[in-house]
């Protein structure tokens, strides 16, 4: 565990965490603290502006001894909030500028306000949950509108980035809203607290005419990899988009150097010879040697002119 000290106030339940220092900006946050589970991260829990509890707060130290730094702000990378937690309260997160990973379970249902207030970097949440699970995903969503993966224990989706304006007009204190990019409409598919993967392929359908090309591939790429509750006619659609696409989504997993997703990608069948080359040209360009080898055994596997045989009779 390292060096981890916690800062909480009891709940009749359980406790509230009101603030968290360690030695490591990777942190995985236990279920208790001296017998009561973790049921709430009070208001500026991680964030850079140090909270203001009201009352008592109580210390624990665990692990080993050694100095430590404040949980929160530039400082955090990566966090597992406890499987027990149910609330993340006001500003939780607020000015965590490089937090890139969050990790949670389905108890996880209560969110505040400006939750993640400039968290520009957060890209990736994991979720302790089946997709086919009630969770919080749906708050968190809307708490999130960058880029953003969700990883289910037996799905992976892709929320693209949404835009979303207040402009007053006349008269004066009137304001219209204004969204703009296909992520809002992703994080509308949900049927109550449960993911509508149905609707969420129907949406690719709609949006995939003239939106991000990246995007679409990575959503196509993560519902294809991980098909949960993903019907024969959306399986369709998605090989047929990378398909006609492939050296955009070929390109995305050189980048993102994710050779599971590259061969698994390639392993589909719906590459093309033009995609191969495209992703061995940009492997070398950055210097991915493991990458380029990988991609210059498949081109000869798919698409190597095959040895003429001959039969002779005698």
């Amino acid at each position: 565990m390292g060096t981890l000290i916690l800062h909480w106030q009891p709940l009749p339940e359980g406790a509230r965490l009101v603030r968290a220092q360690g030695d490591s900006p990777v942190v995985r946050l236990p279920r208790q603290v001296e017998g009561r589970p973790i049921l709430e991260a009070g208001p500026y829990c991680f964030s850079a502006t140090p909270p203001q509890p009201r009352g008592p707060v109580k210390v624990t130290p665990l692990g080993e001894e050694g100095p430590v730094t404040d949980l929160a702000g530039n400082y955090l990378r990566e966090l597992e909030l406890p499987g027990s937690l149910r609330l993340l309260d006001n500003a939780a997160f607020y000015n965590c500028r490089k937090l890139e990973r969050l990790r949670a379970g389905p108890a996880l249902t209560q969110t505040g306000s400006d939750l993640f207030s400039n968290c520009f970097s957060l890209t990736l949440l994991e979720l302790e949950a089946s997709a086919g699970e009630a969770t919080g995903l749906r708050k968190l969503l809307a708490a999130l509108p960058g880029d953003l993966e969700v990883v289910f224990r037996d799905a992976r989706l892709f929320f693209p980035e949404y835009d979303e304006e207040m402009d007053e007009t006349a008269p004066a204190h009137i304001f219209s809203r204004t969204i703009s990019g296909e992520g809002y409409r992703y994080r509308q598919c949900f049927s109550g607290d449960v993911v509508n993967l149905g609707e969420y392929d129907a949406t690719f359908l709609r949006e995939k005419a003239g939106e991000d090309l990246r995007s679409m591939c990575r959503l196509a790429l993560g519902r294809l990899e991980f098909p949960f509750a993903l019907s024969p006619a959306a399986r369709q659609t998605y090989l047929e988009y990378l398909s006609a696409n492939g050296s955009t989504a070929l390109t995305y997993l050189v980048e993102a150097r994710d050779t599971r997703g590259i061969q698994f990608f390639l392993g589909l069948g719906v590459a093309d010879p033009a995609a191969l080359e495209a992703g061995q040209a940009l492997a070398l360009k950055k210097g991915l040697g493991e990458i380029s080898a990988l991609l210059l055994d498949w081109q000869h596997r798919l698409f190597a002119p095959r040895k003429k045989t001959y039969d002779f009779d005698f």
